[in-house]
């Protein structure tokens, strides 16, 4: 029952036992909390189990992708699951539906339930026909920072580290909550990526991207409130814009849509 959490662009060594000889990372929790770009040198638990009342707690649902789990994935309890070009050792459990694309390791496609031979609903497909990753911030031995935009890939399997475009922050904007949207869309409007720090933003007008290749990406799932009924966010006519990180939401006044692209 944990929502509105995400893990991303680590390595973790953990050892820990969690049960029954599973040992590693643990990500307990539900739809809306991704993992994304993670190195797992042991298995990844992504249950809960409540030692000693032999019952596992809540989790139903999740994504992880773009990345290498060197161990087994133990499912347990979880509902449905999406794994998108990643690497694991091994897949064990599961019990509604389970939808790997791009996975290497991955378990065979499976129609339906059955319970006596222990079988699960699976969805397999071998490649991802195309797929950018998430843009991420990254900060050197030197304390210099880069936004980093990871290309554009057809027909993919597995994960893929490489930064991609390398973009230094004389560049990009980084934005808060205390700024106006006039403010923010002032250094879009004159070809700067924007970095949205952690917050929640009113804005009074939509964002607009109109520059090709720009970048819109939020930190800590920053929220844009609509408050002003026009639309959160606006694309306009160009390519290669990427927007992520953000949770866009409705205000009081009524708006047709949230993003217009």
């Amino acid at each position: 029952n944990t929502f509105w959490r995400a893990a991303e662009n680590f390595h973790t060594k953990a050892d820990y036992n969690w049960f029954d000889d599973s040992k590693g990372m643990m990500w307990a929790a539900s739809q809306a909390a991704p993992v994304r770009r993670v190195i797992v040198e042991n298995d990844l638990m992504i249950y809960m189990y409540r030692e000693g009342q032999d019952l596992v707690d809540y989790a139903s649902g999740g994504y992880v992708s773009n990345s290498h789990i060197k161990g087994t994935v133990s499912s347990g309890s979880e509902q449905q699951y999406y794994f998108r070009n990643c690497e694991m050792g091994d897949w064990d459990g599961g019990v509604w539906n389970m939808v790997f694309s791009g996975t290497k390791g991955a378990p065979a496609s499976h129609c339906s339930r059955d319970d006596d031979a222990q079988t699960i609903p699976v969805t397999t497909i071998d490649s991802t026909p195309l797929i950018s990753e998430k843009p991420y911030v990254s900060v050197d031995a030197t304390g210099q920072y880069t936004l980093n935009v990871p290309k554009v890939r057809t027909d993919s399997q597995g994960y893929d580290f490489d930064p991609g475009r390398q973009v230094d922050f004389a560049h990009v904007f980084v934005a808060d909550d205390s700024m106006t949207a006039a403010q923010i869309n002032e250094q879009l409007a004159a070809g700067m990526h924007v970095v949205m720090a952690p917050g929640i933003y009113h804005l009074e007008a939509a964002l607009e991207l109109n520059k090709e290749d720009q970048v819109l990406l939020g930190l800590g799932i920053a929220t844009l409130i609509a408050s002003a009924g026009e639309p959160a966010i606006k694309v306009g006519n160009v390519d290669g814009v990427r927007i992520a990180g953000l949770l866009l939401e409705a205000g009081e006044k009524q708006t047709e849509a949230l993003l217009v692209w």
